[in-house]
């Protein structure tokens, strides 16, 4: 009875987390899609680049991809992991769904930690133009491991209780909070 209670709980965090996840993603996507032909514009049709344009790109598609990992795992879409699961049946592939979630685990915890370790560090480094820290763009790699983190713990508690995951895909995510307004 406990189980499914935590169960319940975590589906909700999860469900949750990954709504926040993907809403940051389109922002993202919109942001980097509006920036980036405005610059080509500015540079080849009014001649004068933007000053800030090339950091400012690279520190979204940074954030971008990083959170889109865990968009990816959560979709099945993750092309590493995914083509090696869908490779074997039955008990091996039970096997290789559990090592596939823990190499997930242990590379996520591992690089969350050693950037967590840095970012004092990089408080004081500039982005030129932009005048911000540099400790925004390893951020992203701290936020985006530990979203991942937490996705790929999800399925491996699942997996371990031979439960099937209850999430939402991100089309369900959006469609039911489109439905609600």
């Amino acid at each position: 009875m406990k189980t499914s209670k935590l169960f319940t709980l975590l589906d909700g965090v999860v469900n949750t987390m990954m709504y926040w996840n993907c809403l940051l993603e389109i922002l993202l996507g919109a942001a980097l899609s509006i920036l980036l032909p405005v610059e080509v514009f500015c540079r080849y049709v009014l001649q004068s680049s933007l000053i800030f344009s090339e950091e400012l790109s690279r520190l979204l598609f940074i954030w971008f991809a990083l959170l889109g990992a865990t968009v990816a795992l959560h979709q099945g879409a993750h092309v590493g992991f995914d083509l090696l699961k869908k490779r074997f049946q039955g008990k091996t592939a039970a096997v290789v769904s559990v090592v596939t979630s823990l190499s997930i685990l242990f590379y996520a915890a591992f690089l969350c930690y050693g950037c967590i370790t840095i970012l004092p560090k990089q408080l004081i480094q500039r982005y030129a133009a932009l005048k911000i820290s540099l400790f925004w763009s390893y951020l992203s790699v701290a936020v985006g491991m530990a979203f991942l983190f937490c996705r790929a713990l999800y399925t491996f508690l699942c997996l371990a209780a031979s439960r099937p995951e209850n999430l939402r895909s991100i089309e369900q995510m959006f469609s039911s909070r489109m439905e609600a307004r």
